[in-house]
């Protein structure tokens, strides 16, 4: 299985099986310095001011908008597909800072921005609301789109990953069964219960 895509000095031999889509959510405290300023409910950044952000070329909410207070940025590990496709998406080929608050699950990075007014993280979509807490974290929009499935699905919003199976060559056996009942109804309504985005 695979969060991220494979590179082509991965693929020979192999055969990759696209099973559903998850969006990225650029997530903020309710808090943030930008609502506490404006006295909104909605944060809009733009791809630039992100890569800027997570580049540690903008360090303050003041520059954004916001009351003046320092920007801790959240990031999952390296290695992470999350990541991975947070840096495919946004950093254009800049590094996230050395700085940057690392944890290794999408849940501890939404549980960190939830309790820190400054911080800024990345997490999949479906885990936004997360536990009964809908109110805990809020997505921004990027570059003018909402973080929703709908935009996601018509290509309005463009942060977002497939997950892959991935076999060496046409799979057999109990991995054929396996992926089909994935690929099935049955196994469709377990992904989007978990907040995936299946055809």
């Amino acid at each position: 299985m695979s969060s991220r895509d494979l590179k082509e000095s991965e693929k020979e031999g192999l055969v990759e099986i696209e099973i559903a889509k998850d969006g990225l959510a650029i997530i903020i405290h309710p808090d943030n310095p930008v609502i506490k300023r404006t006295g909104g409910t909605e944060v809009n950044l733009t791809s630039e001011q992100l890569r800027a952000i997570y580049a540690q070329e903008i360090v303050n909410w003041e520059h954004l908008g916001g009351n003046k207070a320092g920007i801790v940025i959240v990031s999952r590990e390296a290695g992470s597909g999350t990541r991975g496709a947070f840096e495919e998406s946004i950093m254009g080929g800049k590094r996230i800072s050395a700085k940057a608050v690392t944890f290794s699950s999408n849940g501890a990075i939404r549980n960190y921005v939830a309790g820190n007014p400054r911080a800024i993280g990345f997490i999949s979509l479906g885990l936004v609301g997360g536990s009964g807490h809908p109110k805990r974290v809020i997505a921004i929009s990027v570059d003018g789109a909402a973080a929703t499935e709908e935009n996601i699905v018509n290509g309005t919003y463009e942060l977002k990953r497939s997950f892959w199976f991935v076999t060496k060559g046409e799979p057999e056996g109990l991995a054929k069964e396996f992926i089909g009942f994935v690929m099935s109804e049955d196994g469709k309504r377990i992904m989007a219960g978990k907040g995936l985005i299946v055809g």
